[in-house]
């Protein structure tokens, strides 16, 4: 009798994780549900660390998070406090007990938490804001100092290659124009006096054989 009861009193405690009649209907309203499932991540200043968190989550559906824990929404909505920097978190979402597809998967998500960049806002930043390490407050990658150094140098250095070679197209301007400068003012008056100077010695012989030849 005992074990009638017991089993009874657990089969009425599994009932809500039995699948019950998972049709093609049901699976296909779950996955819609599924696709409305919204995500995203906000950094806490007070705990230095992000919240993850998704919208559209109604009771049919729960969140499960790297295959380990999952996670319920309350009145659709879901936060998932104190992740780390740098996390890939797959996202599974499942149906849940309050559905007809008990466990059933229907859309994955993968979610890069960034890290934070200790470097933003450094003085030796000045001059180098280009720099995504300079610029951004999150970064895809975690940085450390040499690495951070290094790329302040090799900034540093292309800026001093990319003003020499300015420098040089400056320079090389200036001799064009000189060049042309010199053409205006010197080679160009020499040439017309030539040129007048020729038409004058032409006259003048014109003239001076007109002369002796009796014309």
């Amino acid at each position: 009798m005992k074990k009638i009861i017991l089993f009874i009193i657990s089969f009425i405690l599994l009932m809500p994780f039995i699948k019950a009649d998972c049709t093609y209907k049901e699976m296909t309203e779950l996955s819609k549900l599924a696709n409305y499932v919204e995500s995203n991540y906000e950094f806490s200043e007070t705990n230095f660390n992000f919240t993850l968190k998704f919208t559209n989550v109604p009771k049919e559906l729960y969140v499960l998070i790297d295959n380990e824990k999952y996670y319920s929404g309350v009145d659709n909505t879901l936060e998932i406090k104190n992740i780390d920097f740098g996390r890939n978190l797959k996202v599974t979402i499942n149906g849940s007990k309050y559905s007809e597809c008990f466990d059933e998967s229907y859309r994955t998500i993968n979610i890069q938490i960034p890290y934070y960049n200790h470097f933003y806002g450094n003085d030796m930043c000045i001059g180098h804001e280009s720099l995504d390490v300079c610029s951004y407050r999150f970064l895809p990658y975690d940085i450390d100092m040499n690495t951070f150094n290094r790329l302040i140098l090799k900034n540093s250095q292309s800026e001093s290659v990319e003003e020499e070679e300015e420098e040089e197209v400056v320079e090389n301007k200036e001799e064009k124009i000189t060049f042309k400068e010199i053409g205006v003012d010197y080679i160009i008056p020499v040439l017309l006096v030539l040129l007048s100077g020729g038409v004058t010695f032409l006259i003048g012989k014109i003239i001076y054989s007109k002369q002796k030849h009796g014309i």
